[in-house]
């Protein structure tokens, strides 16, 4: 039996399968440590000092709040939280896709809105409560007043204070599109402020018990009740450290700054709030008096 010489070549038996081949970055994307442009790149390290881009390659963003629409804000918010919390490097990468300001804005408003309303409902809560059923007269009438100032002043507080960090990243060696999305990620730092309210909490329960000594269990709540905010406050200033560390390349003198600058901002904000502007209000209040008695 002959055989006859087959004509057939390896693109003949091989199915017709196309192979997909990496797509190369269509926009402006940039190395999270030496800054190159990686417009145009198909592989997954950076020509330039080989540190590895894979999630650059999608250049959609990682940052859970960014796709809120498609997985909610309940649930977007908190992956957030927990991302720049517990992903702090991949979070820093970010900076190396397009950032969106917009969204940076929105959870930073988001953090203070939440924040600011549960405090506002625990100590409206308290002072209607436990309050003022139990005094009246001219102390009543200042309790309403602050009842009334202490949550705008305390909103202040916030709105100021989650802008601090975005003001130390934005140094002159950095190029301009880097320090947009350095300060952009920056106010996703801002989520431990949503656990103010605790401390709030723990001097309404102090209120509601109103033991009639200081037992070991008050002072315990009370020192916890002074302390938190601090450790909030704390846990914020190292996560700001942390990224700083990352997407200012580790820059000794700009992180000092930040170390120092940051905290010393935060107490000038409080002191603005809850010393210079009383202050200021009750010494236009007297003039006021002065003028039509």
């Amino acid at each position: 039996m002959s055989s006859e010489p087959s004509d057939k070549t390896a693109t003949d038996i091989v199915p017709d399968v196309a192979i997909e081949q990496p797509r190369a970055l269509s926009a402006d994307a940039y190395c999270p440590k030496c800054d190159y442009n990686l417009r145009g790149l198909v592989s997954n390290h950076c020509p330039e000092c080989g540190y590895t881009v894979t999630d650059l390659n999608a250049l959609a963003s990682l940052i859970p709040w960014t796709h809120r629409r498609r997985i909610g804000r309940w649930r977007a918010y908190w992956r957030t939280f927990w991302m720049v919390r517990r992903r702090m490097a991949e979070f820093c990468n970010e900076i190396g896709k397009p950032v969106s300001f917009s969204d940076a804005q929105a959870y930073r408003w988001t953090t203070v809105l939440v924040a600011w309303a549960l405090i506002v409902v625990v100590l409206e809560g308290m002072l209607w409560a436990l309050v003022f059923p139990a005094i009246g007269g001219v102390a009543g009438a200042a309790v309403l007043f602050y009842a009334i100032t202490v949550p705008l002043l305390l909103g202040l507080v916030f709105a100021l204070a989650t802008g601090v960090p975005s003001c130390f990243f934005h140094p002159r060696r950095l190029p301009v599109h880097l320090q947009n999305r350095a300060i952009a990620l920056s106010y996703y730092t801002s989520g431990p402020i949503v656990f103010m309210v605790v401390p709030v909490l723990l001097v309404f329960l102090i209120v509601w018990l109103n033991p009639p000594s200081l037992t070991v269990g008050a002072f315990l709540l009370i020192v916890t009740a002074a302390i938190l905010p601090f450790a909030i406050f704390g846990v914020w200033w190292v996560d700001v450290l942390r990224m700083a560390n990352r997407n200012l390349r580790g820059h000794l003198t700009s992180t000092l700054v930040i170390a120092i600058g940051t905290p010393i901002l935060w107490c000038l904000i409080v002191v603005l709030a809850f010393v210079v502007i009383p202050a200021v209000f009750f010494m236009l209040l007297d003039v006021w008096t002065l003028l039509v008695s």
